[in-house]
């Protein structure tokens, strides 16, 4: 079962202003919602999607549980900037929303607001706004999406984190789980039958002698290496690394790559930006998106 997260900005009761490092909203898009249908009391909906831009203070103690945010790049204030997307969905008139924020963090960039609460269908399409019943917006609600996560992909909502660079001599090697339902002759690095996204990291060399698959039948055997010249790295789609093994993958079988990646990325940015975006919504002023306190 999928988790979802929603956060109640307008229960929100104890400010956080050494968090909320949010520098900026922009918006690019605002449209009407179901074709500017009324919802009752409420009125018409719209629109908004643009980026949310955000920085953060890797000396500040609210960001020490943050991997690696002090090896990131950092701009001349002294922190380190990154955005992410936004969307929204609010009452044309805010006068008549009840001024409250549904947060919802987006489980793999997928917005579930509308499906959970107003009965609407799943659209295959990520930008498309189907209302269901309109529940959530005859009851004035405003409802906010950010990307968090760096491994999905547009139009998915995500997150740009910036990146880490690593010191000289570091062990940066990357692991990763690959098992698939079917026999292909290569798969993408990703446990194909957990349904996460795959992994986005290029290696730093397409033949380095240092990498190392293994394979084994069940979990808890040791893994067998397969022989360098028999497997190989190649480009996906969207330039996403894929792996090719000669004579191919086995069904179900546990594969283990084991590699320098060209990079790395700050990832755990997504959850500060999850606290931060709501701590700004909540309680600035400033902000295109702003929930009241319903106290």
């Amino acid at each position: 079962m999928r988790c979802m997260l929603v956060v109640v900005l307008g229960l929100l009761v104890h400010p956080a202003p050494t968090c909320a490092e949010v520098t900026g909203v922009v918006v690019t898009s605002r449209t009407a919602v179901a074709g500017g249908q009324s919802f009752g009391r409420t009125g018409a909906y719209e629109r908004l999607v643009g980026r949310i831009e955000f920085a953060l203070d890797p000396g500040d103690a609210h960001n020490a549980g943050l991997v690696d945010l002090d090896l990131a790049p950092r701009a001349p204030d002294g922190r380190v900037h990154f955005s992410s997307d936004l969307h929204v969905l609010r009452p044309v008139d805010p006068a008549k929303g009840n001024g409250v924020l549904l947060f919802e963090a987006a489980n793999r960039g997928r917005r579930g607001l509308l499906a959970r609460f107003n009965r609407a269908p799943v659209s295959s399409d990520p930008t498309i706004d189907e209302v269901g019943d309109g529940l959530l917006m005859r009851d004035g609600y405003t409802l906010v999406w950010i990307g968090w996560e760096i491994d999905v992909a547009a139009p998915l909502l995500r997150i740009d984190a910036p990146p880490a660079r690593l010191p000289v001599g570091s062990d940066d090697r990357l692991s990763v789980e690959i098992m698939h339902n079917q026999p292909v002759p290569e798969v993408f690095l990703v446990d194909d039958p957990a349904g996460r996204p795959p992994v986005i990291y290029a290696p730093a060399e397409r033949d380095s002698p240092t990498d190392v698959l293994t394979v084994r039948d069940r979990f808890w055997d040791t893994g067998e290496v397969i022989p360098r010249g028999r497997w190989r790295f190649v480009d996906g789609p969207d330039h996403l690394p894929k792996l090719r093994l000669d004579p191919g993958f086995g069904p179900g079988r546990y594969y283990r790559l084991t590699y320098r990646p060209a990079g790395a990325l700050v990832s755990g940015v997504g959850l500060a930006a999850i606290r931060d975006a709501a701590a700004a919504f909540r309680y600035r002023s400033d902000l295109p998106i702003h929930g009241r306190s319903d106290r």
